[in-house]
């Protein structure tokens, strides 16, 4: 209890210590992923990252190919969460692609194929982080909890800028494979 006889802001320095936590995860996360030579090296370790240092339920990189959406690399979710796969963009809500973060609150995600397969794995509170970068839309990342969470209106911005770095890797990636590709023929 404070001198006011509140608690508030022992709650506003526990949130506060959890988004630095979260920006510092994310920014060391963020430095390490250009290290790698391929694009399921890069994305293997963005999400195993992500379940070493926090508690998350779900956690997925869904690539765009095409018109089509496919999970690359998740942990948690049921056996058959790959199975629900490739799901078209066009049974997909328009802004998971680009907005992200907390999805539910968008009126056209409830004919969303996505948002439909995240209430059948039981994923109640969940959001997504748009990897993309210069205008080009790679997929987006998934960060789910089964029981509700409230979301922190402050690390939306971290999220995005994480996601960006993380398209610039998969772009690094795709090169290096590209130029090993060449170097082998």
């Amino acid at each position: 209890m404070d001198e006011n006889g509140g608690y508030s802001n022992n709650k506003s320095e526990k949130r506060t210590k959890l988004v630095e936590k979260i920006e510092n995860h994310l920014r060391l996360t963020a430095r390490n992923l250009v290290k790698f030579d391929t694009i399921q090296e890069t994305l293997d370790f963005t999400v195993k990252s992500f379940q070493l240092e926090f508690s998350w339920d779900f956690v997925a990189i869904v690539l765009r190919d095409d018109d089509r959406l496919y999970p690359k690399v998740w942990k948690g979710g049921s056996p058959h969460f790959a199975d629900s796969f490739p799901i078209r963009l066009s049974e997909c809500s328009p802004e998971i692609l680009e907005e992200g973060w907390d999805i539910r609150k968008k009126e056209s995600s409830l004919n969303c194929e996505f948002h439909k397969l995240m209430k059948n794995e039981m994923i109640s509170t969940w959001f997504t982080v748009p990897l993309k970068d210069e205008g080009v839309s790679y997929g987006f990342c998934i960060i789910g909890f089964h029981n509700f969470v409230p979301l922190i209106s402050e690390v939306e911005r971290i999220f995005v800028e994480f996601g960006k770095d993380v398209a610039v890797a998969i772009q690094l990636a795709k090169e290096k494979e590209v130029k090993q590709y060449q170097l082998g023929q």
